[in-house]
């Protein structure tokens, strides 16, 4: 079940340029709002108590009340970490709940079903997101799937204008705005192929256009604490489809293979 942490962020594109600046205060201040008055939450922020209350609407609560209860039941408990070590476990932690509880098992189970139907599998990413884009590469080659990464804005365009009914395209975007990544879906869209998004959020330009959308936690709060991997929920997605993917025999013994294989070359 997703969070009231996790429905503000998937909806965040929707609001309001006030209700943005509530929802990041209130992302990055939780655990101090559970006893607060919305008038003095008002003023700390410099928006209207009817701003608050109509925020707290579109977020799917009828009240501010309703609102403090649904962040109680997320709020961390204060946890004594040691050193940096203890507060990067800490953080990994909080980003692999929140992203599990943004994940919808129905859509994955799609999502595989596609991926392995498939006449070929096409992977977009730019910059950070390409990286990852060529990681899923290596492990769905490795597991025997026509598979290619596009981390370059012309070869995306080429590759989608080509693409056919019976392709699947895997994009991964943070913000669900990147337009090389967003052109590229759209025009394997109209050529008939079928996209699955894994970004952070909804009512973006790459969730419009997508078939499937895998929601990932967004990494902005920890960015204070020093956190510069913008991947590291992708990566956990990733890591999700991989091991659902290897439930198929054909893609598991196809795998075997090809760590036998390796481990062959290594003894020469």
């Amino acid at each position: 079940m997703t969070s009231i942490i996790g429905h503000i962020q998937v909806n965040y594109p929707q609001l309001s340029k006030m209700e943005k600046k509530i929802a990041d205060y209130i992302m990055e201040h939780k655990e101090n709002l559970l006893n607060i008055h919305i008038r003095e939450l008002a003023d700390n922020i410099g928006v209207s108590e009817a701003t608050i209350t109509r925020f707290s609407h579109k977020v799917g609560c009828e009240n501010f009340v309703e609102l403090k209860i649904l962040l109680r039941d997320v709020v961390e408990r204060d946890v004594e970490t040691s050193g940096i070590i203890g507060s990067v476990d800490e953080i990994y932690d909080t980003v692999m709940q929140s992203t599990r509880r943004l994940l919808n098992e129905k859509r994955l189970q799609t999502a595989v079903s596609w991926l392995n139907e498939a006449d070929s599998i096409h992977i977009y990413g730019i910059e950070s997101s390409g990286l990852t884009a060529e990681e899923m590469k290596k492990r769905l080659l490795r597991m025997g799937y026509k598979v290619d990464a596009h981390t370059g804005a012309h070869v995306m365009v080429i590759n989608s204008s080509i693409l056919g009914s019976g392709d699947v395209i895997l994009a991964i975007s943070n913000s669900g705005q990147t337009r090389e990544v967003v052109e590229a879906c759209e025009f394997a869209k109209k050529q008939g192929a079928k996209v699955v998004s894994i970004t952070n959020y909804d009512q973006t330009p790459l969730s419009r256009t997508s078939d499937i959308l895998l929601f990932t936690s967004n990494l902005k709060i920890h960015e204070a604490k020093g956190l510069l991997n913008s991947q590291l929920s992708m990566i956990y997605v990733l890591d999700i489809l991989t091991m659902m993917l290897l439930q198929n025999t054909e893609a598991a013994i196809r795998y075997e293979k090809t760590v036998s294989a390796l481990n062959s070359l290594k003894k020469i």
